[in-house]
């Protein structure tokens, strides 16, 4: 057989070789991208896309869909504060009593907005001083409970009611306000310390600043 057909032959057979090779890479990286497309998809079946929206969380329940009390007969306080409101005359809960009061000797969370005159001073206290009635003693300068007042006049009404209603439960009570001579205020915490503690910001300060007061417990 003359070498030119030898020749024409094998380059052709080497063209089909390449060709084949070349289809056969192609066919390879086509299964590949397959392979990754499928793992892709297996993997987002299993976990939400970082797009995903995130699950929907728990809303808490609004206030007023949390058990309230018509009477303070029938509210869970220390017996002691119940029978104190009555002999004050105070038989019913205002609107703000009866929707913050739950809430808060349920130990949660809670912002209240109420007109003047509306009751709450009394819808935060009572269950402050019935939590502070099942529980130990104040340490100096440790109160068991702080209320923070913005202005002195403000913090001098609360301290009203705070010493009015403290000692019904075996607890005392203390203000501590801008205006007054801080020593002789340091002397009233001193000689007895008491649970609960109402403040201006600015003194509240002044006795941190000295070392005299600890709110870290």
């Amino acid at each position: 057989m003359p070498a030119s057909v030898i020749d024409k032959k094998a380059a052709k057979a080497e063209k089909a070789a390449k060709k084949a090779a070349k289809a056969e890479r192609k066919s390879a990286k086509a299964a590949k991208a397959e392979r990754k497309a499928a793992k892709a998809a297996k993997a987002e079946q299993k976990e939400p896309s970082a797009a995903a929206e995130p699950a929907a969380k728990p809303v808490a329940a609004e206030p007023s869909a949390r058990p309230t009390f018509s009477s303070f007969a029938d509210a869970p306080f220390d017996e002691r504060l119940v029978v104190a409101l009555k002999a004050a005359g105070y038989t019913a809960p205002t609107p703000i009593q009866s929707e913050a009061c739950p809430v808060a000797l349920a130990g949660m969370d809670l912002i209240a907005v109420a007109k003047t005159g509306s009751g709450k001073t009394l819808a935060f206290l009572l269950p402050v001083l019935d939590k502070l009635s099942k529980g130990p003693k104040a340490r100096a300068g440790a109160p068991r409970a702080l209320v923070l007042a913005p202005t002195r006049e403000l913090a001098q009404q609360i301290g009203v009611q705070a010493e009015r209603y403290s000692p019904v439960v075996g607890c005392s009570s203390a203000v501590v306000y801008g205006g007054a001579p801080l020593h002789e205020q340091k002397a009233a915490l001193n000689r007895r310390p008491p649970e609960l503690l109402v403040g201006t910001p600015g003194r509240l300060k002044d006795f941190l600043d000295r070392g005299d007061l600890q709110l870290s417990e």
